[in-house]
């Protein structure tokens, strides 16, 4: 005779999923640093758009900010990045090397639920520790370091030619 759970536990939800519908289930949910990659990764594929980037420099450190949501603004992701990088000497001026990503602050927002949820230090600490190696190419497409905040010379024309050019075009119209 086969003994089965009592009837309304957990247990026996088990049983007859598995007995019934030959499906195994299992309690275990991702850890939230899977999550924070897996929104990365929804970022990198465009399922998640970039509405907002904020660099702020300090020295040879920048504090990397981005705010995505998705198409229907239902879900919105804050991350925060703190990056350092070294700057050439003046043969490369203009270059930049980053040295260290870390992701620093990571918050999630289910806007239709009114639901915020902040991740904790530890957690961005594994996620740093398991996936912090792959934050380079991911960052760099965001990044400004223009400490000068210059415009930079594309053409290659000098300041008096691009005056001249500038006063010829003012006077033919």
């Amino acid at each position: 005779m086969k003994t089965y759970n009592k009837a309304g536990t957990k247990e026996r939800l088990f049983e007859m999923m598995n007995g019934v519908n030959k499906i195994k289930l299992n309690e275990s949910v991702a850890p939230d640093y899977v999550v924070i990659n897996n929104i990365i990764e929804q970022i990198k594929s465009g399922k998640l758009k970039v509405n907002n980037v904020t660099n702020n420099l300090n020295g040879n450190i920048t504090e990397l900010s981005l705010a995505c949501s998705d198409n229907s603004n239902h879900f919105t992701a804050y991350l925060t990045f703190e990056i350092t990088f070294n700057q050439g000497d003046d043969a490369d001026a203009g270059v930049y090397d980053i040295t260290d990503v870390k992701l620093v602050g990571f918050e999630t927002v289910m806007n239709s639920h009114n639901y915020v949820k902040t991740f904790d230090d530890n957690t961005i600490n594994q996620f740093n520790l398991s996936y912090g190696e792959n934050l380079v190419d991911f960052v760099e497409n965001y990044l400004d370091v223009d400490t000068d905040n210059e415009t930079e010379n594309i053409t290659g024309i000098d300041e008096e030619t691009a005056t001249l050019v500038d006063s010829i075009i003012k006077n033919k119209y």
